[in-house]
């Protein structure tokens, strides 16, 4: 979908690697196997981020079995083999991708998002059937974008630099309050699906409650991550950008600021949660993978595949 939201792999001890990857290439197997084989194209971090975080404090056991794939079939390595939790993310995956591929038709990509349509067409059908709920969220959502998008293009007005750069904050700030509702949503619905036998009535409100918060957060800084991102490349094709009104220094100071508080808060929030394991390597997406990404991003760096 995004990428943003990964682990840094540098700091990563070796069983917390192995086991971020059998996460990943299960959510990718199942995805296959309830979506079709060109849905697995849709893979990203941030929906393994949500699988792994319900697996963590799901107190499941799901099986993990050494398996090759497409594109290694002779290298077998460890992959977590279908759970609710992969099922239901597999489903998030497809549903997430084909609106955003929906956005990007909107904002001028028309070719790369109907060619990410067209390969999903099926894929997406199932997953709309299957999630209704989750669909019209993300639906309703994107639909909230939009206007605010349309309004902002229909009354720019010409002023001060600084009073541009005051409006670019307030119209970020907005917009990245959106996709995190979004993701708030979607984190809360499915902590409350996935996790409802594991504690008590009343621990288990808290823990929907702070996964709630902690989509929250991170919804906003997948937005703000990604408008900077796409600031220079949405400037010179004439695309709507939250932080075009301003210089690219102003917007990265925007950005920038906002993206550290909302990752103190999403350590706050992480850290009280009750997990049963891989709270290292949650902490180490937390701590260090989301903060590399920042600076590699604001810094042009191209992200590479874990």
């Amino acid at each position: 979908m995004f990428g943003y939201v990964r682990p840094e792999k540098s700091e990563l001890l070796v069983r917390e690697y192995a086991r971020y990857r059998a996460v990943y290439c299960g959510l990718c197997k199942t995805i296959g196997c309830h979506y079709g084989q060109p849905a697995r194209l849709f893979l990203g971090y941030d929906l393994t981020m949500l699988a792994l975080l319900l697996l963590s404090l799901s107190g499941s056991e799901s099986a993990v079995k050494a398996e090759g794939c497409l594109l290694n079939p002779f290298h077998k390595k460890p992959v977590v083999k279908e759970d609710p939790i992969l099922v239901l993310c597999a489903g998030l995956t497809v549903l997430m991708t084909w609106h955003k591929a929906e956005d990007d038709k909107q904002d001028g990509q028309r070719w790369r998002g109907k060619a990410v349509q067209l390969a999903g067409m099926n894929a997406y059908r199932k997953a709309r059937k299957r999630l209704p709920v989750f669909d019209q969220m993300i639906r309703d959502s994107m639909d909230k974008m939009r206007r605010l998008e349309n309004m902002s293009s229909s009354s720019a007005v010409t002023v001060d630099d600084k009073d541009m750069a005051a409006a670019s904050e307030d119209l970020v700030k907005n917009a990245a309050s959106i996709f995190g509702s979004l993701l708030q949503a979607v984190f809360l619905r499915a902590a409350d699906t996935c996790l409802y036998r594991r504690h008590s009535a009343s621990q288990h409100k808290k823990t929907v409650e702070a996964a709630g918060l902690l989509g929250y957060d991170l919804g906003c800084w997948i937005y703000m991550m990604d408008a900077i991102d796409d600031y220079k490349t949405d400037r010179d094709n004439k695309q709507w950008n939250p932080l075009s009104g301003c210089s690219y220094d102003q917007a990265v100071e925007i950005a920038e600021k906002r993206m550290e508080d909302y990752e103190m808060s999403i350590d706050r929030t992480a850290a009280l949660l009750p997990y049963d394991r891989d709270s290292g390597l949650i902490a180490n997406i937390v701590l260090q993978g989301l903060v590399q990404t920042r600076k590699s991003v604001i810094k042009g760096e191209t992200l590479v595949r874990l």
